[in-house]
């Protein structure tokens, strides 16, 4: 009697495991935990879980809304490609790669 309820509860382990990988955009740079769109942002599924973790990344960074690809670029290869149509403070457009240095996003301003 154990062994079948074992054997189902490893199966929906490794399914619910194997669905999250789906939809995740990557690896959680802090924890390992996949990163999944949270609503507002992505973030860790570890986001408020026990141990918790916080790393998160804005779904809008300067105005320039990120698309799920440059979000799993950034999670697997620590940067994006240039991305245009950021705003500066003052409302001035500019181009810029996104970098992933110890939890947080950096611009990266490409060379004239």
């Amino acid at each position: 009697k154990q062994v079948p309820e074992t054997l189902q509860k490893v199966s929906q382990r490794e399914e619910w495991k194997d669905m999250q990988q789906q939809i995740s955009m990557g690896e959680c740079p802090n924890c390992g935990r996949f990163i999944v769109d949270k609503g507002a942002f992505f973030g860790c599924e570890g986001y408020r879980a026990d141990p918790s973790c916080s790393f998160t990344i804005s779904k809008k960074i300067r105005g320039k809304v990120l698309g799920k690809r440059d979000v799993a670029t950034l999670l697997s290869k620590g940067s994006t490609n240039v991305i245009k149509g950021f705003k500066s403070k003052t409302g001035k457009s500019f181009d810029a790669q996104l970098k992933l240095e110890e939890g947080k996003i950096q611009f990266v301003f490409p060379k004239k």
